[in-house]
């Protein structure tokens, strides 16, 4: 039965910049609980960006980052 593991990429080339389970986040069962899990990575990505900017600091555009959950097997 497949995995499921969601990843960052770069919204422009496509490129892998960092799988989740890098940050201790398990493989997902079934593409339905990784999906769940790759909106709230989005909406914590952008609140954060949205911080670090009202704070004056350098942040990545949320615009510029994608999460894409990924079959493994």
């Amino acid at each position: 039965m497949p995995k499921f593991v969601v990843q960052s990429v770069n919204a422009r080339t496509g490129e892998v910049m960092h799988n989740m389970d890098d940050y201790g986040v398990e493989e997902f069962e079934t593409h339905e609980e990784a999906e769940d899990f790759r909106q709230v990575c989005y909406e914590g990505f952008s609140a954060g960006a949205e911080t670090l900017k009202l704070a004056g600091r350098d942040y990545t555009d949320p615009e510029d980052v994608d999460f894409i959950v990924t079959e493994i097997d």
